[in-house]
Order: C-alpha cells, then sequence, then structure tokens
C-alpha cells in the first residue's frame, strides 16, 4: 500500500488508472482500509482477483473474443462452463499453449485467467 501511495504522491500513476487486487474479500476490504488513510488514493480501484478474472471474460464475451454459450448459464455453472469453453477454443485453434491448459485442473486454470488478467491491467496501465 505504501508502494501505492508513493506511486499516486509522486505523480507516477494516476489514482484512477491503479487496481489494488488481492485473492481474499477480507485482505481486499483491508487493502482500502489502508489506502483510505490517504485521501490522495481514493481513486485507486480494489476487486478480489476472482471477480477481476471473470470481468476480464465478461469482457472478452462482449467484444465477441470467445463465443456465448448456446444455453443460458446458471451462477454455479459459470466457472465450469468458461473453463470447458476455453478448452474447446485451445483445441480447436491448436493454439501452443493447448498443452500446458490440458495439464491445469478447473481451479488452477481460473487462478492461471486471473493472474493474467492482473498483468495484462499493469501492463496497459505501465503504457498508459
Amino acid at each position: 500500500m505504501h508502494r501505492i501511495h508513493r506511486l499516486v504522491k509522486e505523480r507516477i500513476f494516476f489514482p484512477d488508472r491503479i487496481l489494488a487486487s488481492s485473492f481474499s474479500r477480507n485482505t481486499v476490504s483491508n487493502l482500502e482500509a489502508a489506502l483510505g488513510q490517504w485521501p490522495e488514493c481514493c481513486a485507486v480501484k480494489t476487486q478480489t482477483l476472482h471477480s477481476l478474472g471473470h470481468r476480464v471474460i465478461r469482457q472478452a464475451w462482449q467484444r465477441g473474443y470467445l463465443r456465448l454459450p448456446e444455453v443460458p448459464l446458471e451462477p454455479g455453472d459459470v466457472d465450469g462452463r468458461l473453463y470447458q469453453m476455453a478448452l474447446r477454443e485451445v483445441r480447436q485453434r491448436q493454439l501452443p499453449f493447448r498443452d500446458k491448459l490440458e495439464t491445469l485442473d478447473q481451479e488452477d486454470f481460473l487462478t492461471y485467467v486471473s493472474v493474467c488478467s492482473v498483468f495484462a491491467k499493469v501492463s496497459c496501465t505501465m503504457l498508459t
């Protein structure tokens, strides 16, 4: 949190271009409380890695990078369907990372997606 505060205070990044994330809601709440002590950091966004991963996947659907499922998903089915859809796409396109993806179980896959989305967000933030 001190690093985020320094980056904002020294105007290296605008606070609304920073996303602070963690695995649990409790830790994210702690991040929000800690950042709240500095008024200049009030625009820093916070989110769990899981919800960030879901947001990235939803945006991929909206932008046409992923096909929508043929049948509506029940809330409890989303993770499993997304995992199966990703496997199907990778197999059909014969992408070079197919073998690595095949070794991941659903939970590891969703964690991997979350981590990748964080790195993508950081990279995009650093470029803008």
